[in-house]
């Protein structure tokens, strides 16, 4: 299959939300690692949001959903996709290809994070959000045979079992978590990848269908949140995996909605092609970020905005010059 062709049968809805998503992270990325002032508490990091209405429900602030954000949209895409390898490469090429590409996020991201340990004056840092991609790619290869991959409601039932599991091995599993919530965060991310894989089947089949789900969802996100526990962004927990299924397929499903009615199925230009490229920029990012390590006192406020100022340009500009040429940078 041509360039061409498969830059045409991607989703563009999804290809906008990625590309949203790729500009909010490098803006927030270098705004909490690298600044010496705190934002409002429904934005940063573990905020106090129990008197802030609708936050204290999910009892996290908006950046706490940035991590898992990221395996949510990788739901979206990930089976179909691994299905048109199969249709162009064959089962065996498309397996390889995956385990290596996952082999080599892993090992580069190990790389980093080994040059960041070594300039944070002996501060061992041994897991970051790219870590945990990558190792949850590696337990996806569980699921991507074809009675599961082809069917969306095995992947939401598994996806189920997961979480179930996440929860009653939390304890017994312990010494799995780390940092960014290790390795075994990675199986409450592998969670949400099936759910949303589901969800996205769902939504391209019926919207009424997809808003029938979304108050499906709010129900089980309170019955968690009232009979299992409140949603813990430092601690990883079920809660707030769910939490999360449910707060971003209300973003999901509102977006759908505006590509509906307003979008018609169109890309949105510069920002689609940023998403098509989505784990290129966060490896960008991730290393833009790493520099700063040398930086031996955080960014004032006015600095930051400078940085940002300076980056977000340069990041459209190669979303428009990827556009324009038709490229799609697979890592």
């Amino acid at each position: 299959m041509n360039q061409n062709k498969i830059f045409n049968n991607r989703i563009a809805l999804i290809d906008n939300i990625r590309g949203l998503l790729v500009l909010a992270f490098i803006f927030l990325h270098v705004y909490v690692d690298n600044t010496d002032f705190r934002g409002p508490e429904w934005l940063v990091h573990n905020g106090k949001v129990a008197d802030i209405p609708i936050m204290n429900f999910a009892n996290v602030s908006v950046m706490d959903f940035g991590p898992t954000s990221f395996f949510f949209v990788i739901g979206l895409t990930v089976f179909l996709s691994f299905s048109k390898r199969i249709e162009r490469s064959g089962k065996k090429a498309a397996y390889s290809r995956y385990l290596l590409r996952n082999a080599v996020l892993f090992s580069a991201c190990k790389i980093i994070l080994f040059i960041k340990s070594n300039v944070t004056e002996g501060e061992f840092i041994d897991w970051d959000n790219i870590s945990s991609i990558a190792f949850t790619g590696f337990l996806l290869m569980l699921f991507m045979f074809d009675f599961i991959r082809n069917k969306p409601y095995v992947r939401l039932v598994l996806g189920a079992i997961v979480l179930v599991l996440y929860h009653v091995l939390k304890e017994p599993l312990q010494f799995l978590s780390g940092a960014k919530g290790g390795i075994y965060g990675c199986l409450g991310y592998l969670g949400i990848v099936l759910v949303s894989s589901f969800i996205v089947d769902l939504a391209r089949e019926s919207l009424l269908k997809h808003a029938i789900f979304s108050f499906i969802l709010f129900i089980i996100a309170w019955l968690v949140n009232t009979n299992i526990g409140k949603p813990v962004f430092s601690e990883y927990n079920m809660p707030y995996m769910v939490m999360s299924i449910f707060a971003l397929n209300s973003v999901y499903f509102i977006f759908s909605v505006i590509d509906k009615l307003f979008l018609k199925g169109r890309e949105i230009p510069i920002l689609a092609p940023l998403g098509k490229s989505l784990i290129f920029f966060l490896y960008l990012t991730f290393i833009i970020d790493a520099i700063f390590y040398y930086i031996p006192e955080p960014l004032t406020r006015t600095q930051v905005f400078i940085v940002e100022a300076i980056l977000i340009p340069i990041y459209l500009l190669i979303g428009y010059f990827l556009g324009k040429k038709r490229i799609i940078i697979k890592l």
